[in-house]
């Protein structure tokens, strides 16, 4: 078995358009994505965070090319994929995420949270977890400096 697979390459003959020869984004179609697409087009994640998706999937003759391809975080990928959320490429030709129309929901929302989930499990995207309380540099007086020697 042999393919013809028209490619298209940068100066340093580094593959950028693949065709459907192959469904994995290569090390130079990542890096012309992240200088194209900035990080995720929908919630602005750095790029080293997003995954490659394609537009057309590549099972329904999608192919791996920058044409077809855009940087989405885990979660925006997961908005694409399960609730809807579709890419669409401006006048610029840059990528944007917009969410399903209200009326028509492709997916029922998600579940509430359990009663008894312990607090700060789950948190918005992007933002940070809480700090762990500060270590004191120093013991104060009277407190061990190890378990194995008291003050």
């Amino acid at each position: 078995d042999a393919g013809v697979v028209r490619v298209i390459t940068t100066g340093a003959s580094q593959p950028l358009d693949v065709g459907r020869e192959t469904r994995v984004v290569s090390a130079a179609q990542r890096r012309a994505l992240a200088v194209r697409d900035g990080g995720c087009v929908g919630c602005h994640a750095p790029a080293v965070w997003c995954e490659a998706h394609h537009v057309r999937h590549w099972l329904d003759g999608g192919p791996t090319d920058l044409d077809n391809l855009l940087l989405a975080c885990a979660g925006c990928h997961r908005d694409i994929h399960d609730r809807g959320w579709e890419p669409v490429r401006g006048p610029d030709s840059h990528w944007s995420l917009h969410p399903p129309d209200p009326a028509h929901p492709p997916h029922p929302p998600d579940p509430p949270e359990p009663a008894g989930s312990p607090p700060g499990q789950s948190r918005p995207w992007g933002s940070r977890p809480s700090d762990p309380p500060a270590t004191p540099a120093r013991p104060e007086a009277g407190q061990a400096r190890s378990r194995a020697s008291p003050v």
